[in-house]
């Protein structure tokens, strides 16, 4: 090889290699910039303060799992919900198999919100977030599967800046402060024949303090938030049922008052002295509110009307 031949390979190779750290660092600016819009344009619309986020999503069994992210204590908690176990579907739709679901919300057009709306109503998990199964990634263990739950499309009700939130908070937790559950080995679930003739499960009792602990908001245990509800659903047992849920974040109903109407379209409104709290609440049962309005008495109130009934 010539001493120009060699000249020439030399500027090549240092060509080839600057070429590629540019492709590098152009890459990394484009997902920095994602990240940066997906904060500041997207927004976060369940990932509020400190306050834990809670998923609900189907695993490819059919299997229902709800997961539970604690920023603060940097721990994530697993509840798997056999496929084969009886619930009572929101909406009055009647009593369906977990693995059903997923298809019953979108054969209705409420995509994987019934499937959120059931899990709360038969737990009493207060559950914001539904997904499908590649939400599966975020608690993975498995940064290529965790990336794509991040990234890429599959129908949520997340934003991007959730998205980027719950990959933040992946990322940072060892598969060590993982906790998972199963409610068929609980006690909680009776094995039984359904009424479709076949083996399952149904829900046999209340699911104990140590798995709902994983729910409780200590910033309103320490705080001793307040709550009253004011009842115009005409079921006093639908009144207790939403305090049983909120009653799982740490907080306490002090007060369950019956009211003929709540004037507000007569479906529910919250209001409170805590935004995030009343946000997270509005989003677990879809409720508007109200963001400057306070209560002397009490911390959180929570109006239900008769069309909550319809959707409940």
């Amino acid at each position: 090889m010539t001493p120009a031949q060699r000249r020439k390979n030399l500027r090549d190779f240092k060509k080839k290699k600057t070429s590629k750290k540019l492709n590098i660092f152009l890459l990394l600016l484009f997902f920095l910039s994602i990240i940066i819009l997906g904060l500041c344009y997207f927004g976060k619309k369940h990932c509020l303060g400190n306050l834990k986020i809670s998923m609900v999503f189907p695993d490819i069994n059919g299997n229902i799992v709800v997961s539970t992210f604690n920023k603060k204590e940097k721990e994530i908690t697993l509840i798997n919900i056999p496929q084969n176990t009886q619930l009572v579907v929101s909406r009055q739709l009647g009593s369906w198999k977990a693995k059903s679901l997923w298809q019953l919300g979108v054969n209705e057009k409420y995509e994987g919100k019934l499937l959120q709306e059931t899990i709360t109503k038969n737990f009493h998990f207060p559950v914001s977030i539904w997904a499908d199964k590649k939400a599966f990634g975020f608690v993975s263990g498995n940064f290529i599967k965790l990336f794509k739950a991040t990234f890429f499309p599959y129908k949520s009700n997340l934003s991007l800046g959730d998205r980027l939130c719950l990959f933040f908070i992946s990322f940072g937790i060892q598969n060590e402060k993982i906790s998972s559950y199963n409610l068929s080995e609980k006690g909680i679930l009776k094995r039984t024949k359904l009424t479709d003739g076949e083996e399952g499960y149904i829900l046999s009792k209340d699911v104990p303090i140590n798995i709902m602990s994983s729910f409780s908001e200590s910033i309103g245990s320490d705080l001793g938030y307040k709550v009253q509800i004011i009842n115009a659903t005409g079921s006093r047992s639908i009144a207790e049922n939403i305090g049983k849920t909120i009653e799982s974040m740490g907080y306490k109903i002090t007060s369950i008052k019956e009211e003929p109407t709540i004037n507000n379209n007569d479906d529910c409104l919250i209001y409170g002295k805590d935004k995030d709290v009343v946000k997270k609440i509005s989003l677990i049962y879809s409720c508007s509110r109200e963001n400057n309005k306070k209560d002397e008495g009490f911390d959180i109130v929570i109006k239900l009307g008769s069309k909550f009934v319809k959707r409940y």
